[in-house]
């Protein structure tokens, strides 16, 4: 908890800025507890991940070896504090006392109208600010732009590579405090692994993760869970596989997977398709019971696609991937990070078999 009795005694501050300040400034026990931070829970419930300050650090120095960030440079902050994207900048900003800028309204307009060289965002805001000319054209004044929090389309990638902004696709989780991996100047998947963590692929394809920025566990009731296996390996729930250039790929979630007749179904294949399709900002697929085949796919989209480009790119996947159902997006069940997929799943059910039909 800060209080603005401590502003003084923390970092420098004037309006909504702090900055100047770096580690050695401040007298702190790197091994103690520092922050619990609240898992997404897009999958289910939440869980409280402990960190110490070590750990933070540690995701902060790798960081800064990809993006770096110091004195005279400017981070706004878009995403939520609660968040583990929004909780790291602090340690970053200490790193080298850069400085965190947060907007008195809109971060958008402080985007435009302010000094800033640095932005973290997910894929949507990412999308939305393409879309306007003037948040845009302060895009590739930026020296870097980092990308996160959700699979980021290809095409998106490359627009904003296309318009000259320095961007950055990541990797990361709440239990890792941030970046796992991150793309360089040539965005390739989610980009190499980062110099305080190691990767492993094992052999039903989940994404395992160890190295210096894991927390220390999961709270619960008073006790710490930990997070790791016997060698030391948290296991991410994430399915996914490395290039020859070592670049990680996303291929979904573990516990997202789902059988239709047979049939293994990945959500995020079929998500990638559709947020491939211009005018579609975001996409969620869950599965709804079936009678014939078990269960099928129903998709939940966000914008005003043409229905005939819709079709045209979900032929790319085998016909039992085709949703059976695409929605409007319910913009009362997400937010700005993740969308709530158990609710969206039984929005769906309620869709496709109504109360008493």
């Amino acid at each position: 908890l800060i209080t603005q009795d401590m502003l003084p005694w923390l970092c420098t501050y004037q309006g909504d800025m702090f900055g100047q300040v770096g580690l050695a400034d401040l007298d702190l026990d790197l091994t103690q507890e520092a922050t619990l931070i609240l898992t997404s829970g897009s999958t289910g419930q939440p869980k409280g991940v402990l960190h110490t300050l070590a750990n933070h650090l540690a995701s902060a120095r790798a960081s800064d070896q990809i993006i770096p960030f110091g004195q005279g440079e400017v981070w706004l902050v878009s995403l939520p504090m609660y968040h583990v994207s929004g909780l790291a900048l602090i340690t970053r900003a200490l790193l080298h006392g850069g400085t965190l800028l947060f907007a008195h309204k809109d971060w958008r307009t402080a985007l435009v109208q302010e000094t800033v060289t640095h932005l973290s965002v997910v894929p949507t805001q990412l999308r939305q600010l393409l879309a306007q000319p003037d948040t845009a054209a302060a895009l590739k004044t930026l020296s870097a732009v980092l990308v996160g929090g959700a699979p980021c389309p290809e095409g998106l990638v490359r627009e904003a590579q296309a318009q000259g902004i320095s961007i950055h696709v990541t990797y990361g989780a709440s239990e890792c405090a941030s970046q796992i991996t991150t793309t360089r100047t040539d965005p390739v998947g989610c980009g190499p692994v980062l110099s305080h963590v190691q990767i492993y692929i094992d052999r039903d394809s989940e994404i395992l993760v160890r190295g210096d920025s894991v927390g220390q566990g999961y709270v619960t009731l008073g006790q710490v869970i930990p997070l790791v296996d016997e060698q030391g390996w948290f296991h991410t729930g994430d399915l996914g596989r490395l290039d020859d250039q070592g670049c990680l790929f996303v291929l979904g979630r573990k516990d997202r997977q789902f059988t239709s007749g047979g049939e293994n179904i990945h959500p995020e294949e079929i998500e990638r398709v559709l947020l491939a399709v211009p005018e579609v900002e975001q996409c969620v697929v869950v599965p709804v019971a079936d009678a014939q085949y078990g269960q099928r796919p129903v998709a939940f989209v966000l914008g005003s696609p043409d229905r005939q480009a819709v079709c045209d790119a979900l032929r790319c996947l085998e016909r039992f991937k085709h949703p059976d159902h695409i929605f409007d997006w319910p913009r009362e069940l997400s937010d700005a990070m993740k969308p709530d997929r158990p609710a969206m799943q039984q929005l769906a059910e309620s869709l496709v078999r109504p109360a008493g039909s």
